[in-house]
């Protein structure tokens, strides 16, 4: 403990064990206001939820955030709920990110000039392609090669322009 409480960046730290005597649940409560939950299985990580509680809500760029992990506590899934109301979901292959999709989530749409972005990554964790659906319902679709923008495609989904899909690139 220190006079001003800035020895550590936590005010508290609880910690729960199940019968076998392993890890089951440990929950921090960080000095900046965000609230940490860790869930255990067999002592393994399985799963993380972060909240930010703080008295503004500026400690992170996010409200909510969860994490899951499979049974050798590897990271299979992330969702994360953006101050800006754009929620994403990650997915990862052998701890590897997989898919990342991002929706907004706003009650007017108005957080970002889009409707979905998807972004696929090869085995490596690379960039191959991304997809954006926009409030318009036009899209564009890019195509990557070794994480470098390769081909560009858009498409005219409200029939507002003259040409119905072009390439870009």
């Amino acid at each position: 403990n220190s006079i001003d409480g800035s020895a550590v960046g936590w005010q508290s730290i609880e910690t729960y064990y199940d019968a076998n005597g392993r890890l089951g649940y440990q929950k921090t409560i960080y000095d900046n206001g965000i609230e940490k939950g860790v869930v255990y299985s067999n002592g393994v990580k399985s799963s993380i939820l972060e909240e930010d509680k703080s008295f503004d809500g500026l400690a992170a760029d996010w409200q909510h955030r969860a994490t899951d992990f499979d049974t050798a506590g590897i990271i299979e899934l992330r969702q994360t709920l953006f101050d800006t109301d754009v929620f994403e979901l990650i997915s990862f292959q052998n701890g590897i990110r997989d898919i990342s999709l991002q929706t907004d989530q706003s009650t007017d749409g108005s957080a970002e000039d889009w409707q979905s972005f998807t972004t696929q990554y090869d085995g490596n964790g690379i960039i191959d392609r991304s997809s954006v659906v926009y409030d318009d319902t036009d899209s564009m679709i890019s195509l990557y090669e070794s994480g470098n923008i390769n081909a560009q495609l858009d498409i005219d989904g409200d029939d507002s322009e003259i040409w119905g899909a072009r390439e870009v690139r």
